[in-house]
């Protein structure tokens, strides 16, 4: 079934949306939950949460593609459950999404979050195929650095270091437009 016929279901209310939704995205929505938690309980209740999330938003919205739409709502929840398992335990696994901290700016800095998302784009858009399958691997689905050798056929160490270089054009890209330090 392709995104055309899930968003019918969606928008006609049918039982069949989130059966449909899973039989296609419930694997990506899984793993990312899984990638971000570490814990097959929670990574569970987040793509339950992301079908629930789906269900109550589509309608209205009519996201062009349910995939990076459930992929995003699944990031998301996955993110805010990352954030009250650690406030909790006052530590915890990081998220990969933290070594980016030394290229986009701090939360309490005042920036154009629009500006900031073109730029991201934009930095993206330049990469080439393989560069941006790592970062968006990382950075988006929190794929492991030997997840993402084993996915790509390259080394560990080949990894790393491409990820440090892409960390720093993206910096180098920020800084040209103003927006990091």
């Amino acid at each position: 079934m392709d995104d055309r016929e899930i968003k019918r279901l969606f928008f006609t209310r049918s039982e069949q949306a989130i059966p449909a939704l899973s039989e296609k995205y419930g694997k990506l929505i899984y793993r990312i939950a899984l990638n971000i938690l570490s814990a097959p309980q929670d990574a569970e209740e987040c793509e339950n949460d992301t079908y629930l999330t789906v269900w109550d938003t589509v309608p209205p919205k009519d996201p062009d593609s349910m995939q990076a739409y459930a992929a995003k709502i699944a990031r998301n929840i996955a993110c805010d459950k990352l954030d009250y398992n650690t406030a909790q335990k006052r530590g915890g696994p990081g998220i990969s999404i933290a070594e980016l901290e030394e290229c986009i700016p701090a939360p309490e800095t005042s920036f154009d979050s629009t500006g900031l998302s073109e730029a991201i784009d934009a930095f993206l858009t330049g990469l080439n195929v393989q560069n941006r399958a790592l970062f968006v691997g990382k950075y988006f689905f929190s794929e492991s650095v030997k997840e993402l050798a084993r996915l790509s056929g390259l080394t560990v160490t080949c990894i790393t270091t491409r990820l440090s270089r892409l960390r720093e054009e993206l910096r180098q890209v920020l800084e040209e437009r103003g927006i990091a330090q």
